[in-house]
């Protein structure tokens, strides 16, 4: 009876097994496909976006590690879940993981995976979706988390997102670096400056560690949809620290801080050059 029984469930799990093959099989054949493979950025002109030069870039970039300082409102984060969208759904298996600062941004920035995907017209179908996931029958998948440094371990994802970066915590970002060790996994960083202060700013302000990344920085006078008036109107009503940091990807010092980073930092290395009082003299 036993094996009988196991026999049944052998059997219940090559059906599915074959059923999987032909839906991918099919799938592959899909027109929307072959077009998404030689334009990766054809979900936003689907919808009426015309990309910008660096959108187009980024969404095709084929570097291991990615950074973004960009401006408000230019579309960074729509441009890094066209290019999500476009790597799941044109090649198998390949899973992400989207962190974001909190869960409703997560969740915001998979739902423009999610609206991409229906506005090509979901050429291959979703077995699974939720609020925090996405899976298709290719066997691609994405989730969003929010920033927790314990639930980032234990996965093994072929790119990994990390969305206003410069407010995602360094305990978050030294937890999935791990992820990066087998050699496999992606690594996209997008951010507008957020203080002088956390792993993304030292990314930026060390020229250095930029060596093995693949960069792009878009002030708000470089993006073609933000209007040039409205902006001047902005510079004149915004204190000009906030103005720079939000639109001309300036890293700034805290408002309420006492001391400025660099001065704390040149107090740092005055103090190296003293030598200790010997009290014995």
């Amino acid at each position: 009876m036993q094996t009988l029984h196991s026999l049944r469930r052998t059997v219940q799990r090559l059906s599915r097994k074959v059923e999987a093959l032909g839906v991918r099989s099919q799938d592959l054949r899909h027109p929307t496909l072959a077009r998404l493979r030689d334009d990766p950025a054809l979900p936003m002109r689907v919808m009426g976006l015309t990309p910008d030069p660096w959108q187009e870039a980024l969404i095709q970039c084929e570097a291991r590690q990615i950074t973004m300082l960009c401006t408000r409102r230019a579309g960074k984060s729509r441009t890094a879940a066209c290019r999500v969208l476009a790597r799941s759904l044109t090649t198998s298996r390949f899973s992400t993981l989207i962190f974001c600062p909190t869960e409703d941004q997560s969740k915001e920035f998979l739902g423009y995976v999610r609206e991409m995907n229906e506005e090509i017209g979901c050429p291959v179908p979703l077995v699974r979706e939720s609020m925090g996931e996405l899976a298709w029958a290719n066997g691609s998948r994405v989730r969003a988390k929010a920033d927790s440094p314990k639930g980032s371990r234990g996965f093994t994802p072929d790119l990994i997102v990390l969305d206003e970066g410069a407010q995602v915590s360094d305990e978050l970002y030294l937890s999935v670096r791990p992820m990066m060790a087998l050699g496999k996994a992606e690594l996209m960083a997008l951010s507008t400056p957020f203080g002088k202060a956390g792993w993304f700013f030292d990314l930026w302000s060390e020229h250095e560690r930029l060596a093995h990344w693949q960069t792009f920085r878009v002030t708000a006078y470089e993006c073609p949809r933000i209007d040039q008036g409205w902006l001047e109107s902005e510079r004149a009503s915004l204190p000009p620290r906030w103005f720079a940091q939000e639109f001309l990807c300036e890293f700034n010092d805290a408002v309420d801080a006492v001391f400025g980073r660099d001065v704390i930092e040149s107090a740092v290395r005055i103090g190296d050059d003293f030598l200790p009082l010997d009290l014995g003299a």
